[in-house]
């Protein structure tokens, strides 16, 4: 990308802006795509990235010596780790205007469920902080393995062998503390 088309949208030249917003179009998408795959709000995010561009061409220094694509899109990665970080910690559901009320059924199953989740959230307690993450990341966010590898900057054994320890400990802890008529 030449530094004249650079300092041009740093101007606020509206031409210039459209052709770096043109030429990164992909870059967004594809980022979104391979960071944020299962993400259910994309259009949102694709518009993220439109804003985190302007922010960059705003904030760019060409004496870095670093090119602006590599810049924006080292920026824009971030911006989606940290929101997936957000929602894996804030894992909620829209409420949905058509939905029907609940039986009394479906309530017990909830709550068998609710008392599940903590039981499991007591167990996963018991892990490291890094196999807490690797296993939260691998069955709720479900990442594979080597996208987890690249999201915590671990090789791809590492993940592996992370999650295998860890499943290890949470079979132990499970057997450890069942009876025939529990769960």
């Amino acid at each position: 990308m030449e530094p004249e088309l650079i300092r041009r949208a740093k101007a606020r030249d509206g031409e210039a802006m459209a052709t770096i917003a043109t030429e990164l179009e992909g870059m967004i998408k594809s980022t979104v795509q391979r960071i944020q795959p299962f993400s259910h709000d994309r259009e949102n995010l694709f518009g993220e990235g439109f804003l985190i561009l302007m922010e960059c061409i705003d904030d760019f220094d060409e004496d870095r010596g670093v090119p602006f694509p590599f810049y924006f899109r080292k920026r824009f990665r971030y911006f989606l780790m940290d929101d997936l970080k957000r929602t894996l910690r804030y894992d909620f559901r829209p409420i949905d205007d058509g939905e029907d009320f609940p039986s009394d059924d479906d309530v017990a199953e909830e709550a068998l469920g609710e008392e599940r989740a903590r039981e499991l959230a007591a167990m996963l307690g018991t892990l490291s902080p890094k196999e807490e993450q690797v296993i939260r990341l691998f069955y709720y966010g479900s990442l594979s393995l080597s996208e987890i590898a690249g999201f915590m900057g671990l090789s791809y054994q590492t993940v592996a062998n992370t999650k295998s320890r860890a499943l290890k400990k949470l079979r132990g802890v499970y057997e450890a503390g069942q009876t025939i008529d529990s769960f």
